[in-house]
């Protein structure tokens, strides 16, 4: 008998452990201030033009959080985000080049790259990356 108890104790005790913990409730509060770049590393070779994209958090705390991203070919600026993103960088040389775009979807940053060519449509976006946010986050972007 006693070990049948202690089988169930037991169990009992680990089904207890499996339940999720309950999500704070939503009082609609602003979250945490978050400062969003992206940030462009030379990495020319030859005579092309060429730089790695990394996406840049900066929290209120000044901790720091680099995701890298991709390559991009040709000279990359930042440009100003359209409508719904958050920030974006343009890139152009011998006529051809990328847009990188940062979008908010929830708490997530999702970052695409779309190819563009002179004598083309663009091409449809890539998603290079995506970044968990603070929940609810107020972001301020460093844009041109």
């Amino acid at each position: 008998m006693t070990r049948s108890w202690l089988l169930l104790f037991v169990f009992g005790i680990g089904c207890g452990a499996a339940t999720p913990p309950a999500e704070e409730p939503d009082d609609g509060s602003p979250g945490p201030e978050v400062t969003v770049s992206l940030r462009l590393v030379d990495t020319s070779a030859d005579d092309v033009p060429r730089s790695d994209a990394q996406l840049v958090l900066i929290h209120r705390s000044g901790q720091r959080e680099l995701t890298p991203l991709t390559s991009l070919e040709g000279v990359c600026t930042h440009a100003v985000p359209e409508r719904g993103e958050v920030v974006r960088v343009s890139c152009w040389w011998a006529g051809s080049g990328a847009e990188l775009v940062a979008r908010r979807e929830g708490d997530v940053l999702v970052v695409a790259k779309r190819v563009v060519d002179s004598e083309s449509d663009a091409g449809e976006p890539e998603e290079v990356g995506r970044v968990q946010l603070p929940r609810r986050a107020q972001l301020s972007p460093v844009t041109p």
